[in-house]
């Protein structure tokens, strides 16, 4: 099976990855873990030539952690998944880690790895059982826009994340890259900072997590998470005295006035982003992500990795 740039990878409902980059007989992805930040893993397809680098590296396993189902969006695959795959790279630091299979490049500060008993790690606020996709709302928005104005260092280094959380982030800055900058015009960076500095003036006051919220129990009877990663006082919401549909439809006119004829009109958060994306990527989680694909016309399963 060829698989693409841009790719997909979720196995078991609790892991995702993005396909960086593959060849003939090995396939790229980029992965977020909460041990060792963002890791770029290799896996050889070729059961014997993975046999054969494994008796030639010692300590590394070409194969490990790199499986699951693989979905590839039908609708973008030939525009915003290059841009995808590329964010993924682009999010990935070149440091030699000793932890990762093969030396792979890691980004060691993504997320931050926390040293306190009463932990903050910001990855955590989604291990809530919701039974439902967190919905695409102003503050993701907002986060989308920033992370498209300022994608060369699109994260901070005191900021956690889940992988499927950072597979969505991927996309969904590739999609709003790739709407600002058809036709290649000049100015589309400065367009895309503009709309993100406008939304980030209009966010509506930080929110107080009040101490009588309790700390979340983890299954260490010693540790305990911070509430304030959740979602209720993450998120700011905006200032203005308008809808959601109309900042949006703002802040997608204002990037289109550049593109010239742009190929389709996104009136929607699923125009522009596909039904799967329209979601709050820093809380979401795979087995939703999961849940989504498999139902989404716009995206299908094109294979398996083992």
């Amino acid at each position: 099976m060829a698989y693409l740039p841009g790719d997909i990878v979720v196995y078991g409902g609790h892991t995702s990855m993005i396909v960086a980059d593959r060849g003939n007989q090995m396939l790229d992805v980029v992965h977020a873990t909460a041990e060792e930040g963002v890791v770029r893993y290799t896996k050889y397809l070729d059961p014997e030539v993975a046999e054969e680098f494994n008796q030639t590296h010692e300590g590394f396993v070409a194969n490990s952690l790199v499986s699951g189902d693989v979905y590839r969006c039908t609708s973008r695959g030939t525009t915003v998944a290059p841009i995808a795959a590329k964010l993924g790279e682009q999010w990935t630091l070149p440091m030699p880690s000793r932890k990762a299979p093969m030396g792979a490049a890691v980004r060691t500060a993504f997320p931050k790895p926390s040293t306190t008993e009463l932990l903050d790690d910001r990855s955590k606020g989604v291990w809530a059982k919701e039974t439902t996709s967190p919905p695409f709302e102003f503050d993701a928005l907002f986060r989308t826009l920033k992370w498209a104005a300022t994608h060369d260092h699109a994260f901070s280094e005191h900021r956690g994340a889940t992988c499927c959380a950072f597979v969505v982030a991927c996309w969904q800055t590739a999609s709003l890259l790739w709407w600002a900058r058809q036709g290649d015009p000049p100015g589309s960076r400065a367009r895309l900072q503009r709309c993100y500095q406008s939304l980030r003036d209009s966010r509506g006051p930080k929110k107080v997590v009040p101490p009588e919220v309790p700390p979340i129990p983890t299954s260490n009877e010693n540790v305990f998470i911070s509430p304030k990663p959740k979602r209720e006082w993450a998120n700011r919401g905006t200032a203005l005295d308008e809808g959601f549909d109309v900042i949006f439809e703002r802040v997608v006119r204002d990037l289109s006035r550049f593109t010239g004829q742009p190929d389709g009109i996104a009136t929607t958060p699923a125009d522009l982003f596909t039904p799967t994306l329209v979601v709050d990527a820093r809380f979401d989680y795979s087995r939703k992500l999961l849940n989504r694909l498999q139902t989404d016309t716009t995206w299908e399963e094109v294979g398996t990795i083992e």
